[in-house]
């Protein structure tokens, strides 16, 4: 090989053993060569060729091209090369340099990336692609070395694009729209997201981003699954999120304050195991679905008024939970509140349901009243130990141990109860009246007053009283289940 001399490659070259075609149409500068240095030119033809690919494997380390208008598959896939620039190539074609040693990469011109370019390329610390404006999936996927990534033109990016990148510190892309499916997984020092274009985020986007603090997003609509899951975000302000998925923020240890102005729903498990959890603001929620918060333990307050539906679990185990207001609430789901430890009031006025276990262990729960509710479920109440005042004026259906050890009853009035079930007072000790005003006999279970004042003989006078309308006296201390509790049925009466 001649130094400072133009070499050019015939259309047919030997390579080893094999003959490969050269297509003869453009120039690569070859600054390197089995560590020798070059001036000159070496006409090869396409970059995008494949057996470009195979005559310069173990040969060269720097390629720059000024004239390839684009990098087809496979190309450079598993070379040696450490340092790339391609001035005028638009497209980088699928693996075009994955699983190579690829450290340093400049396209001015490209605008489209695809699949899996750059895929593997461990040592990859710097790219330069200002106009890029679509990233196919996996393009940049376990890129351990790179660092950064300013994309000022990208509009989109596909699933797994910089997924597993563990040295990834930044991201600025501020006209992207589209963030897909895993994109970042597990970037475990990502620690911020400019993104303020940014419409919608795929799949567990950010999933296993343990370093992300802060984000950007204030035009986000859409967050999928997993969004954000297991991240250390500390506050989360998406002022056009409608729609997030299930466990968007779960597991994020380091969420302090939610502020979500426009979401239609909380997905269930959106906040699952989210420990620093305090505030959370979302006026125009209409419903909370399974375990949306459960185990958050420092969560305080929720202001939803527009709630009609509190799903099955979705605040258990939320201990530091005082207060919960919902006005517009129809369905609370079974253990919703259970073990809220901390909650002194509930004022639901439009609720029509309360499922089992809903507020049971709600050991600090003072006041419950739910003046439209017809019906709740098993346990519903259990426990409360220091509830004192309740108003269910309209509920017809007490289920089995719907109130069991709320120790400090004292007064409950159902006025148009049709059913009390099994052990539903069960060890309501320190219960002293009973207000049954319906215009029938509600019905009994035997075991309904165990461990009550009614069902002592020890007690006498009105302590303990069970209060019937004044027609109706006659046919309470004969009816079946009621019998037993004659001489404490006392009538009233009616206006």
């Amino acid at each position: 090989m001649i130094i400072g001399k133009p070499i050019t490659i015939p259309e047919k070259t030997e390579y080893y053993s094999g003959a490969y075609t050269v297509n003869p149409s453009t120039a690569v500068q070859v600054l390197s060569v089995s560590g020798r240095k070059m001036t000159s030119n070496l006409t090869i033809g396409s970059a995008a060729s494949d057996s470009f690919d195979k005559y310069v494997e173990g040969r060269m380390s720097s390629v720059r091209n000024t004239s390839a208008s684009y990098i087809a598959s496979y190309v450079f896939a598993s070379t040696r090369l450490e340092n790339v620039s391609f001035e005028k190539a638009s497209y980088i074609g699928s693996y075009a340099f994955a699983f190579g040693s690829i450290q340093r990469a400049s396209f001015p011109s490209c605008v489209s990336i695809y699949s899996a370019a750059f895929s593997s390329c461990n040592r990859l610390s710097e790219i330069y692609m200002p106009l890029v404006k679509m990233i196919g999936s996996h393009a940049f996927n376990r890129c351990w070395s790179l660092s950064s990534a300013n994309i000022p033109s990208c509009e989109r990016m596909d699933e797994n694009v910089f997924a597993y990148c563990s040295q990834l510190q930044s991201v600025s892309m501020p006209k992207c729209s589209y963030i897909g499916n895993y994109a970042f997984q597990s970037c475990s020092r990502l620690s911020y997201i400019d993104a303020p274009s940014c419409t919608r985020v795929g799949s567990a986007a950010f999933q296993s981003c343990y370093s992300l603090s802060g984000l950007n997003m204030p035009r986000v609509t859409e967050v999928y699954g997993y969004g954000f899951y297991n991240t250390g975000i500390e506050n989360a302000d998406l002022p056009e999120l409608v729609y997030g998925g299930s466990y968007l923020f779960g597991y994020c240890s380091k969420l302090i304050s939610v502020d979500l102005p426009n979401i239609s729903s909380i997905a269930s498990w959106a906040f699952y195991n989210c420990s620093s959890l305090r505030t959370v603001s979302a006026p125009n929620c209409n419903g909370v679905w399974s375990a949306a918060f459960y185990s958050c333990y420092s969560l305080e307050s929720f202001t939803a008024p527009k709630c009609t539906m509190v799903s099955d679990y979705a605040f258990f185990n939320c201990f530091a939970l005082s207060m919960a207001s919902f006005d517009s609430g129809i369905y609370i789901g079974s253990y919703a509140f259970r073990s809220a430890s901390a909650l002194r009031e509930v004022t639901m006025p439009s609720c029509e349901f309360v499922g089992q276990y809903a507020f049971g262990e709600c050991s600090s729960l003072t006041s419950a009243r739910f003046p439209h509710c017809s019906s709740i479920g098993t346990y519903a109440f259990a426990s409360c130990v220091n509830l004192v005042d309740v108003d269910f004026t309209e509920l017809t259906y007490v289920a089995g141990s719907a109130f069991m050890r709320c120790s400090s009853l004292r007064t409950i009035s159902l006025p148009v109860c049709s059913v009390i079930s099994y052990s539903a007072f069960y060890s309501c000790f320190a219960l002293e009246s009973l207000y049954l005003m319906g215009s029938s006999v509600a019905s009994l279970s035997s075991t309904a007053f165990y461990y009550t004042p009614m069902s002592s003989i020890g007690y006498i006078g009105a302590y303990g009283s069970i209060f019937v309308p004044e027609s109706l006296y006659s046919a309470y201390v004969r009816a079946s289940g009621w019998s037993y509790y004659s001489n404490r049925i006392v009538s009233v009466a009616e206006e």
